[in-house]
């Protein structure tokens, strides 16, 4: 599944990061109704740790951790949609 990069993050190794994704305006374009119902994080590349905090039905977040100074990674978001839709949208990391 494609997932578009929508947002860039800097860290070094032993920071701690929370973020999060807000859908509102996505889903409002999608239809007024459509709401998440579920939410899933995972990593493209070996290095990085992520997982998920938890989510509501407009927002998700997660924590990264780890990574190599020089290593760039993409956090990849997985939703699924009220409407039975499977999105993905992801977070870049660079490590300093």
């Amino acid at each position: 599944m494609a997932h578009n990069v929508v947002a860039t993050v800097e860290k070094s190794p032993g920071e701690v990061l929370l973020r999060g994704l807000d859908w509102a305006s996505f889903l409002s374009g999608i239809d007024g109704t459509v709401t998440i119902v579920g939410s899933s994080w995972s990593v493209t590349t070996e290095g990085l740790t992520v997982s998920s905090v938890g989510y509501s039905t407009t927002y998700t977040q997660c924590k990264i951790s780890g990574g190599t100074s020089g290593w760039t990674y993409n956090v990849v978001n997985h939703v699924i949609l009220s409407d039975t839709q499977e999105i993905e949208h992801a977070i870049k990391v660079v490590v300093e």
